[in-house]
């Protein structure tokens, strides 16, 4: 299902503490009250997908536990692995604390060329199409980064070179705390903007 109408946007309430809210303060050091908020990107495996149950129940076994070749192999001959995967347990819940952020997708890809497209159809379905998807390998997608944006993702060995480019890496374990830690990042006048205009969306469609 597309973005819950009636979901309710976080609206910042103080800037917290922390490494995340030492990375805000350098960001809205950058950024003026009138400039827009910093880009989101928001990985797709781990925050919003549940990539490992839906391998289990493929392959029988977590990734963890298989050879790599082994497993990729037969996860791309299973029809439509990725399209058809299940939310991750919190992941409507991240989604619906971002979505007004307009933030867009940035997914790894493994190696062939079946993947993309199911993820598109994935994010087109679940997410809607106005949501904008990059995809590429994994360890590029640093080279989708400008100082100042911040990306949302599972894996932490990404975090490094996010920041080399001039980002703001929340390494994402759950939706209460990447929401939380986002929270810290964001100009506190652009959030309760956009909390505004969710709270319009919400009286209009209530």
């Amino acid at each position: 299902m597309p973005l819950n109408p009636h979901a309710t946007p976080f609206v910042i309430k103080g800037s917290g503490g922390g490494a995340a809210a030492d990375a805000g303060r350098k960001v809205r050091g950058k950024t003026s009250s009138s400039s827009p908020t910093p880009k989101i990107f928001c990985d797709l495996d781990g925050c919003l997908v549940d990539f490992e149950k839906g391998c289990q129940a493929v392959m029988g076994e977590t990734p963890d536990k298989l050879r790599p070749k082994a497993m990729w192999g037969g996860l791309a001959r299973a029809k439509g692995f990725y399209e058809h995967l299940d939310w991750m347990p919190d992941g409507r819940e991240l989604w619906d604390g971002v979505a007004h952020l307009q933030p867009t997708i940035l997914t790894g890809l493994p190696m062939g060329n079946w993947a993309e497209p199911q993820k598109r159809n994935w994010c087109k379905r679940e997410l809607g199409e106005h949501v904008p998807v990059i995809t590429c390998m994994s360890r590029d997608k640093h080279t989708h980064c400008r100082p100042g944006n911040i990306l949302i993702d599972d894996r932490e060995s990404l975090k490094a070179a996010w920041q080399r480019a001039g980002g703001v890496f929340i390494h994402h374990t759950a939706a209460t705390s990447s929401l939380e830690k986002l929270k810290a990042i964001l100009p506190a006048e652009e959030e309760t903007a956009s909390g505004d205009q969710g709270n319009a969306k919400r009286q209009k469609n209530g």
